[in-house]
């Protein structure tokens, strides 16, 4: 499972995904990472940092679309605020990526980051 970290600064909350995202790391990452922003409350924007996914594959890909989903859903704006090489390698070959998105997160980048 990825390790999943939390910061609010009073304006955005800022997560961090830390290890694999693969199949084998997608369904208790996705539970951890939900059960994270679902106890967050829905003010302010979410920005995402994935340049500590070491690992990556499709089935990570679709844990972040749906992610994002479901953060406008919320009435949240998902953002990117940094992405390992292996996200972007995956999200380009899937087609899932493009100068301003990433796996449906916005590319913002974030100041300060999550620790």
């Amino acid at each position: 499972m990825s390790d999943v970290r939390h910061h609010h600064d009073g304006q955005q909350h800022q997560v961090a995904l830390i290890g694999p995202l693969t199949i084998a790391e997608a369904a208790e990452t996705r539970q951890a990472l939900l059960a994270t922003l679902d106890a967050a409350d829905r003010q302010g924007d979410v920005a995402v940092d994935f340049s500590g996914i070491t690992d990556f594959d499709t089935a990570g890909a679709q844990l972040l679309v749906a992610t994002s989903r479901w953060l406008r859903q919320r009435g949240q704006i998902p953002q990117m605020s940094a992405a390992s090489p292996s996200v972007l390698a995956v999200a380009q070959a899937l087609g899932a990526s493009s100068p301003d998105l990433c796996c449906g997160f916005g590319r913002a980048p974030t100041p300060g980051g999550v620790q």
